[in-house]
């Protein structure tokens, strides 16, 4: 757990080089520590995805594990790299995708134990990583389309010309389409892959439903209004 203490409050750095063995991204002196990073294939990588590949490199150098057992400095980054916080899972996985020649078969077999331990921490990676980037998300999205509703219905309920009514019928569509976009959004963060999908499923549905339900009490409050103004 120390070592992973260690390796977190590190950041992907290194020696740029022009090739490594192997057509690695990354490489490091087991001896000394010092990581190597292919200049040409850096820019293809996420921040993300450099964390991974820098916490797997110095897997090696600060457990000692050599290159011909991957799949432990595999499982050592991974755990570094949840515990990192910052960053979805899902970019372990396309990491590892473009770091890997996926044609050897000792290759998917590393990718698919990977998968299958980013499964099996499931509930922790939504209760962190990822209620971070979805539930705050969503929440930031609801407070937005409730704090424009009241801007509308203040504006129908002090308005006492017709243009101001027209203006504000203009702003609760406005405040209708950018729900819409709100669904949208929420649908899409729901889209992701097996268990970690599931898990989501219940909070993103919750959202999506509060959305829709402020946007018809809105709506019907504005008619109501507008009803009202026009009689009088």
């Amino acid at each position: 757990m120390e070592a992973i203490i260690d390796i977190v409050q590190t950041t992907p750095e290194g020696t740029f080089v022009k090739g490594l063995p192997n057509g690695s991204p990354f490489g490091v002196d087991r001896g000394t520590g010092e990581v190597f990073i292919d200049v040409n294939q850096y820019k293809n990588f996420n921040e993300a995805e450099k964390h991974f590949l820098y916490y797997h490199e110095l897997a090696h150098h600060m457990l000692n594990i050599s290159h011909d057992k991957e799949a432990e400095a595999d499982e050592f980054a991974l755990e570094a790299y949840l515990e990192n916080g910052k960053f979805h899972p899902k970019h372990i996985i396309t990491a590892m995708k473009k770091a890997l020649e996926m044609n050897h078969d000792e290759n998917k077999l590393r990718l698919q134990k990977i998968e299958s331990e980013i499964k099996t921490k499931n509930i922790e990676l939504f209760s962190g990583t990822t209620d971070m980037m979805g539930q705050e998300k969503n929440e930031h999205f609801i407070g937005a389309a409730i704090t424009g509703g009241a801007t509308v219905l203040g504006g129908l309920i002090g308005s006492k010309d017709v243009k101001r009514q027209t203006d504000a019928q203009e702003e609760l569509a406005q405040a209708q389409l950018r729900a819409a976009q709100i669904q949208a959004e929420a649908q899409k963060s729901a889209s992701m892959s097996g268990q970690l999908a599931a898990a989501m499923k219940s909070k993103t549905t919750i959202t999506v439903v509060t959305i829709i339900g402020v946007v018809i009490l809105l709506s019907v409050v504005a008619y109501f209004f507008l009803k009202k103004k026009q009689a009088s």
